[in-house]
């Protein structure tokens, strides 16, 4: 049996989003706030497409990073179709 033939159980093999550099994933909601960081302010779609996420995830992301004040809306209507989100206080 060769090596490299060998498929590799699904919790075994490397997760794409893993930092090497100290053995832990980078989460849903660090990979929203460094996307912000760089490119704002941005639609749940943009967002969703640029990470490759379903609307799904990032909304319940957005969510939390609104209640917890490090994101704001660009609307006061959550539904607006324009609403976009940026970071609350953006790096210097």
């Amino acid at each position: 049996m060769n090596p490299s033939n060998i498929i590799e159980p699904h919790h075994q093999q490397i997760r794409v989003n893993h930092n090497r550099d100290n053995h832990k994933s980078i989460t849903r909601k660090q990979r929203v706030m460094e996307l912000l960081a760089v490119e704002s302010p941005l639609t749940r779609a943009e967002i969703a497409a640029r990470l490759s996420l379903g609307d799904r995830q990032v909304s319940y992301e957005l969510t939390k990073l609104i209640t917890e004040g490090v994101v704001t809306r660009t609307t006061a209507a959550y539904s607006d179709p324009n609403a976009a989100y940026r970071l609350a206080n953006p790096p210097v």
